[in-house]
């Protein structure tokens, strides 16, 4: 139940900020600053895997369970900072205090002029419009594959017999990479402007990785190919939330990300369940894997049809 509360809570949130990000930067800037938005996810993993490592090893301190005090120490903060963007944050350039009125101006004549192809400015049309459909669809399979490796990384690792702390440090170092590749990849996005098809590569290099992991014998040489998919899915998230402000603006902006996000994040649970339940039948992360591959493949595939009725880049 408090998971279930936990996940209503922060529901919002994430096409909230997309949201935010699309009144603030021109789409010529916008892939790169997602990217630094989401680059938070795995910094979080670089950053959080040895220290929750570390924090496992506390198991009995004051009598409680490592993992208790891993909920505690590493929630502090997030609390923290939610009092904390109250005061920091600004609802639009116009209320920002940092900006002068020069600067005001140029952002809120940038955004003025942007030209939608096909804009929908309503929510109803918003959610049944195709390319909203569409979009959901391609979410809910890279999130599937991205939660579903994601979360069972760390036991992955384990496979290799080394230690809690060691896996900690393992995952961190995928992530960290897989940090670099987002950005370099994000700043090539925005200077072609092919944002559909840098999306279709990233889902289908995320699967080929997973494939790959698969048919190698050498667990180091998984790891790394596994490693080449984190790139790609985590590339694919930044690119893929530029792309209904082509067409989606005011409230069917926002009600069409919160659409997307709502049928994305089914696989946050479909992924890390179903690899869980393939692991127990099969006793091998192989069939997992495997299955993570087929959803990303299917969004490469859902993907790569976008271009037929996207028509502007």
């Amino acid at each position: 139940m408090l998971r279930f509360l936990l996940g209503v809570a922060e529901a919002g949130f994430y096409p909230g900020i997309v949201f935010y990000i699309t009144t603030w930067f021109p789409a010529a800037y916008r892939t790169r600053m997602l990217v630094w938005f989401l680059l938070a996810i795995p910094v979080s993993t670089v950053v959080g895997a040895p220290i929750s490592g570390l924090l496992l090893g506390m198991d009995g301190v004051a009598g409680l369970a490592g993992w208790k005090w891993l909920f505690i120490i590493e929630g502090i903060p997030v609390v923290l900072l939610g009092f904390a963007v109250l005061w920091m944050l600004s609802d639009t350039p116009d209320q920002a205090r940092w900006l002068t009125d020069e600067e005001k101006e140029v952002v809120r004549k940038r955004i003025a002029s942007e030209r939608h192809a096909g804009e929908i400015k309503h929510l109803w049309p918003a959610l049944k419009d195709t390319r909203v459909l569409m979009l959901a669809l391609v979410q809910f399979g890279f999130t599937t594959g991205s939660y579903g490796v994601g979360i069972w990384l760390p036991q992955i690792i384990k496979t290799s017999h080394i230690s809690n702390r060691d896996v900690g440090f393992v995952t961190g170092v995928c992530y960290a990479i897989a940090c670099v590749g987002m950005m370099i990849w994000a700043a090539q996005v925005d200077r072609s402007g092919k944002r559909i098809f840098n999306l279709t590569i990233g889902c289908l290099l995320s699967t080929a990785g997973l494939v790959f992991a698969i048919l190698s014998s050498n667990f180091w040489a998984s790891l790394a190919w596994v490693t080449v998919a984190l790139i790609g899915i985590n590339a694919a998230r930044a690119i893929f939330w530029t792309i209904p402000g082509r067409f989606l603006t005011g409230i069917a902006s926002a009600g069409g990300l919160a659409f997307i996000n709502s049928v994305g994040t089914v696989g946050g649970f479909v992924g890390p369940a179903l690899m869980g339940w393939l692991k127990d039948r099969t006793n091998s992360f192989s069939a997992g894997l495997l299955a993570m591959a087929g959803f990303l493949l299917v969004s490469t595939a859902l993907s790569w049809s976008m271009k037929l009725i996207v028509k502007q880049e």
